[in-house]
């Protein structure tokens, strides 16, 4: 396993424990977008399973230091719960 897939391991790791860390396990994920082929919009929910996502652009977030990487996780997880669950918005 080459750094750049250990660097977005951690990315995805730190993400769950983010969204576990303000209750929205269950509710909200993470989608990974590892490269510019896969297309997916910034938010939305799965139809099927009712599961909000937000997508991260893993090349866009990797460029970051740990500390940025960590405060952008915080903006994209609160803008989606901003999005989806705004009574649970502070």
């Amino acid at each position: 396993m080459g750094p750049l897939e250990k660097r977005n391991k951690w990315i995805i790791q730190k993400a769950k424990e983010i969204i576990e860390r303000k209750g929205l396990t269950g509710y909200l994920e993470m989608e990974p977008i590892p490269n510019k082929f896969k297309y997916r919009p910034r938010l939305y929910r799965d139809k099927a399973t009712k599961m909000a996502h937000f997508t991260v652009l893993m090349w866009e977030v990797n460029k970051l230091s740990d500390e940025e990487c960590l405060q952008e996780l915080e903006r994209l997880i609160d803008a989606a719960r901003d999005h989806f669950f705004p009574s649970l918005s502070l």
